[in-house]
């Protein structure tokens, strides 16, 4: 659970998807915070505690909040060759 400001604070629900080092889903953990800022540490702190993971992307319903992915899982996603035959 993230902090709250106030007894009264409107609390939001996040979902907070681990992924691989290929960008795929590989976990997820909900969370409820006040804003987008709290979840976007929130999730920050998922992200540090689970060195298993390359990333994290926060949603919140149908919209993306933030997206983290480790420099491991960039330089190997740049450095990724387009298969033969794939269309451009």
């Amino acid at each position: 659970m993230c902090e709250m400001g106030g007894t009264d604070a409107m609390m939001h629900t996040y979902r907070c998807y681990l992924l691989n080092a290929h960008g795929h889903i590989a976990g997820v953990e909900v969370i409820e915070c006040r804003d987008d800022r709290i979840a976007q540490r929130r999730a920050e702190q998922i992200l540090d505690a689970r060195p298993a993971f390359s990333g994290i992307e926060v949603w919140e319903s149908g919209r993306r909040v933030h997206v983290k992915m480790s420099s491991d899982a960039i330089t190997h996603h740049s450095s990724r060759q387009p298969r033969q035959g794939a269309r451009k």
